[in-house]
């Protein structure tokens, strides 16, 4: 590209998604303002009018690989997963009762956890009503005594 010309939008999607996921160690959304920043960082010639656009949050929900969330009056921006909300609270619960060793996790602190991680989460959602009756069915866990365990296959 030339000194004047904009950079490909391919390109730029594939650095707004590497900045998303070095900003998930923290977690796996970003906010709006800060992902402008850190993609004017990377390319300091960036200009969303260069795009047709007046505001870099029209131009950053033309992405089909993003998805976004308002919090009070902050956007924040994650990638679109390919995963099912399901297979990503699976794989959560799973990273969470693994934190903790072959003890297992306590089912009241794990449900605390994955709506730490998940707010909108709810077991109505899936057909139940309880959340031990959500994890016993689902293929990975076991229940005893009120302890998660890792169901080895």
């Amino acid at each position: 590209a030339g000194d004047n010309e904009p950079v490909e939008m391919k390109v730029l999607e594939s650095a707004i998604i590497r900045i998303i996921s070095e900003n998930a160690n923290l977690q796996e959304e970003i906010n709006i303002g800060e992902l402008g920043s850190r993609l004017q960082g990377r390319y300091p010639d960036f200009d969303v009018r260069n795009y047709g656009y007046s505001k870099f949050s029209q131009f950053i929900k033309d992405f089909d690989s993003l998805s976004f969330r308002q919090v009070g009056s902050s956007i924040l921006v994650s990638q679109k997963s390919d995963k099912t909300d399901l297979q990503r609270i699976e794989s959560m619960l799973v990273s969470i009762v693994r934190s903790n060793g072959s003890k297992g996790y306590n089912l009241g602190e794990l449900k605390k956890q994955l709506c730490a991680k998940f707010p909108d989460f709810s077991v109505k959602k899936y057909g139940y009503s309880k959340f031990s009756r959500f994890v016993e069915n689902l293929p990975s866990f076991k229940i005893k005594n009120n302890t998660v365990m890792i169901e080895e296959k």
